[in-house]
């Protein structure tokens, strides 16, 4: 029996979704949201960036959370969410959405020419200050407050 991956929607309606010439068709109604795809569709190549962050007639699928641990002492979320305050919450149509070491390390390395790389912050209110980054030693350089990575370009030396 092939495993199967459950993707939520964020609206209860009957979705047809197309994608390489392969036809998915998934019903649910107000009260349960999942939709269940095999897992062999969604492990190929270039399924999964496909189903993050798509909308297709009004109907969001939110995104594939990827089971990924950190920390040797992190919990499940099933595990950690436990007594009375979660009681009531059904694990099962709340939002899934990935960790910011997840969506951080989906940022491509920055290429820069200079040995230097200068991370501005984003700007505004909500960036953080900006911070030089010493390119020297081989590599990427994260950023030490967003994350991102910093690398040279290769330099080709005659």
């Amino acid at each position: 029996m092939p495993s199967i991956t459950k993707v939520r929607l964020l609206s209860g309606f009957p979705l047809l979704l197309k994608f390489r010439q392969q036809f998915l068709s998934a019903e649910a109604s107000p009260f349960n949201r999942g939709f269940v795809f095999h897992q062999g569709l969604l492990s190929s190549p270039g399924v999964l960036p496909f189903f993050r962050n798509f909308v297709l007639q009004g109907f969001a699928i939110s995104r594939i959370k990827t089971i990924v641990t950190w920390s040797p002492n992190q919990r499940s979320k099933k595990d950690a969410m436990v007594g009375p305050r979660f009681e009531q919450t059904d694990l099962e149509v709340q939002p899934n959405t990935a960790a910011a070491i997840e969506l951080i390390a989906e940022e491509p390395i920055h290429y820069v020419e200079g040995r230097i790389a200068v991370c501005h912050g984003g700007g505004g209110p909500l960036g953080h200050p900006q911070i030089y980054i010493n390119l020297d030693q081989p590599g990427s350089h994260a950023c030490g407050y967003c994350g991102i990575r910093f690398e040279q370009k290769p330099h080709h030396h005659h």
